[in-house]
């Protein structure tokens, strides 16, 4: 989810405060409008976004949202969406698939929305070679699972070829271009995460 928060000195009475998103294209994705019915003084207000939905996700680039008050715009900020270069499809399943080297995204365009240069991993970090089969046969196997059991699996990707990025060795190996740390951390982030969540509702650790 992206927040805005906003604090507010004064609102009047009857007030309509209105939250805009917009996608990279301009286009209104979401809009809010609350309507106040009290005059209230140094007061925060907020309003969010889930941009893990397709709706969203399927939208890279730079956002917008607005914040008006009765049709005058009061703030505005940007942030950046980028591809979903790390994804985590959560199931019931005691078991996690880890998929990290199908490097079926273009890491160098991704991270800036446009052709970048990307420093790719040195031969002595280790192999380079991505494996986009795998991610096949993950697919497959949790889908052959989810008819069985009628449960699935837990799926972590990192969908960065291994050129770029490869989560499965330390942190010191894993990269050369320090725009990839954050996906390597949103890899094992996702990992441990899934772990606890079992723990949980298991009482078992994953497989």
């Amino acid at each position: 989810r992206v927040y805005c928060n906003v604090l507010f000195e004064t609102l009047g009475r009857c007030e309509k405060l209105s939250y805009s998103w917009l996608r990279p294209s301009g286009k209104v994705h979401h809009r809010r409008v609350l309507t106040k019915a009290l005059a209230q003084h140094n007061t925060w207000s907020w309003n969010y976004i889930d941009v893990s939905k397709p709706a969203a996700a399927e939208h890279p680039g730079v956002w917008t949202v607005r914040v008006s008050v009765s049709g005058r715009k009061v703030a505005e900020a940007r942030f950046v969406l980028l591809q979903p270069l790390v994804s985590l499809t959560r199931g019931l399943l005691p078991l996690i698939f880890c998929v990290p080297h199908s490097g079926d995204k273009a890491f160098d365009t991704s991270v800036s929305g446009g052709p970048a240069r990307v420093t790719p991993r040195t031969p002595l970090q280790g192999p380079s070679t991505s494996s986009p089969d795998m991610r096949t046969v993950a697919m497959n196997l949790a889908a052959h699972l989810t008819y069985m059991f009628h449960a699935s699996p837990t799926i972590v990707e990192c969908r960065i070829p291994r050129r770029f990025l490869d989560v499965d060795v330390s942190e010191e190996e894993a990269f050369s271009d320090p725009r990839a740390s954050a996906y390597y951390h949103a890899y094992w982030e996702a990992v441990v995460t899934t772990c606890k969540r079992s723990m949980t509702l298991q009482r078992r650790m994953p497989v």
